[in-house]
This record gives C-alpha cells, structure tokens and sequence, in this order.
C-alpha cells in the first residue's frame, strides 16, 4: 500500500497542474484542512494498518453517512437491501467535530513560485477563498465566474485564446465545498508571456467588479449555465453525486434546480457586487508553477517573490 500511495504522489509530482493546485490550496487556507490535497512522503512512509483501522473506525459512523441510490430501481427493494446491509451497524466511532471556517483571506504579499527547472511553461494559479453553497452570493459568483472564464465565449477566453494568443485553453471554477471552496483560475502559458497573461488575468478580474456585464453576455451565461446543469445531471452517477453534494452543503434534494430557477433573478447588479467582493485582485493570491531562473523577471512587476521550497 505505502509503495503504491508513493509511486502516485511521485507521478503527480511530475504533473506542473497537481503541483499548481496543491501549493494553491496551501497558500489559500493555511493549516485548515482544505490546505491539505494529498500526504506527504513522510505520512506514508509512518502509516501502518493498525492506525487506519483506527482512523476509520473512529470516522465511519452512521450519523455521518449517507446512501444515495439513482436510476430505474424499485424503491422498496432498494429499502430493503439497504436495510439488510446497513441495519445493524451502529455507531462506533466518537468523531463529531469539524473543521473550521476558512477565514478570509488577508491582503497577499508575495507571489509564491514552484521551481521546476527546464520548464518550457509556466502553470498560473490565480484566486483566493469563495464562498459555501449557502451563501446569498453563490449563485451570482457563479454567474460571474462563467462570464469571467468558466466558458468557451467567456471574457478570459477571449483575451488570453483568440486575442493574444498566449494559452489554449484558461480555466476557471468556483468550488462549493461544505465550507468555502476555492475560487480560481487556471493558465498555461509560454515562458515569455507570463507576466504579459498574469497582467490581463488580474484586469480581467477588476473589470468583472467594477463594470457590469453586457445584455448578451448575460443572456449567454444563463443559457449556458441552465444547459451544463442539465447535460450534467444525464447520468444516475452524475445524480447520484450531485444529490450527495446536497447532503453536504445541508440542502435537501428539492434544491436540485435551485441554481437554474434562480438564473433569471440574478441581475446585473448582483454579479458585480459577488465579482468585487470574490473575484478582486486585491484579494488574489497568485502562484506560479515553472523554471523560477526564466519566470522571475516575469512575475516581479506584481509584488515579493517567495520561491523558497516547502
């Protein structure tokens, strides 16, 4: 087991994304647990059997499990087998507490940058903390981030794609966790222009908070949105997940559509404020996967360098 766990920490080590996103969250949330994305060598190399036996039989309790069954089922049947299966497993375990909130971030002071010596690109990482799937301003966060960058018509596809050239394909998403998820936005670019695409990255950001949108590219982001939701809930496993996320978040499986029903409410002027507030540069924490040596001329226009390994 500790040989495996270690031969896929190393192969994702080789992966400039993994290693973007890794030392994004830890920038980001700190010593909370979101902070956390795989074990180190040093945590594999202490596991033994006994102390996950124990892990799991301290978490794994009914109280905090829930059996989400989709598709074309008889649902007394599926009572019944899950009774049979479940029904005498009682709790076990003492485990009750959570994680605490993730906090605010304060204002960033340095651009943290992951050496990876020859590389011919640089992986941008650029966000900082959103918000829960509870908050007033999720769904018009996410209205903005799909005309920010979340979609092949969005603003950043436009800039960095089809005008300056300097990326395929930029990505950005807002994560619902069961606490603050991570907003973020994700570019690999060439050497030279990293300094040129984080630049138009952070006046993509402030023109989302301090104009408002267009009529058309609202009018897109809703239909676009109303239609991933749907396309992404065509499977039972899709469904199966989403109605889990739901669980998570404290929600019940009546808030299925709540986003899509809520589309044409979200105005304007809503956007701007979650675009401000969420998607500031002010706010943003940035972090640079590549060669440190060819980047760091790129990046010191923008605030303190900090390439010191973890």
């Amino acid at each position: 087991m500790k040989s495996l766990a270690g031969e896929e920490l190393e192969t994702d080590e080789s992966d400039p994304e993994y290693l973007a996103v890794r030392e994004f969250r830890r920038v980001l949330y700190a010593a909370h647990p979101y902070g956390r994305t795989s074990p180190s060598r040093e945590v594999i190399a202490g596991l033994h059997p006994e102390q996950l036996r124990r892990e799991a039989h301290r978490r794994l309790t009914p109280a905090r499990t829930l059996v989400v069954v989709a598709g074309d089922v008889d649902p007394e049947s599926v009572a019944r087998t899950v009774e049979a299966t479940f029904g005498g497993w009682n709790a076990s375990g003492d485990f009750s507490s959570e994680p605490g909130e993730a906090a605010e971030s304060s204002p960033p002071a340095l651009i943290r940058v992951v050496d990876r010596p020859g590389s011919v690109q640089t992986v941008l990482m650029v966000g900082n903390v959103g918000v829960s799937r509870l908050d007033p301003e999720a769904f018009p966060l996410q209205l903005a981030t799909t005309i920010y960058g979340a979609s092949f018509s969005s603003r950043l596809v436009a800039n960095l794609r089809e005008d300056k050239g300097y990326t395929y394909s930029p990505r950005v998403w807002a994560r619902w966790l069961s606490l603050r998820g991570p907003v973020q936005t994700f570019a690999a670019v060439r050497n030279e222009v990293t300094g040129a695409a984080l630049n138009e990255i952070l006046y993509e950001l402030a023109r989302m908070g301090t104009t408002n949108v267009e009529d058309e590219e609202l009018a897109r982001a809703r239909s676009r949105d109303a239609g991933a939701h749907a396309i992404a809930l065509e499977t039972a496993a899709a469904l199966a997940a989403e109605l889990s996320g739901l669980w998570l978040s404290g929600l019940l499986p009546d808030a299925l559509d709540l986003y899509v029903d809520s589309l044409e409410t979200i105005d304007k002027a809503a956007i701007r404020r979650a675009a401000h507030r969420y998607l500031s540069p002010g706010r943003a924490r940035i972090v640079a996967v590549g060669d440190a040596q060819l980047i760091g001329e790129e990046l010191a226009p923008f605030g303190p360098i900090d390439d010191t390994p973890f």
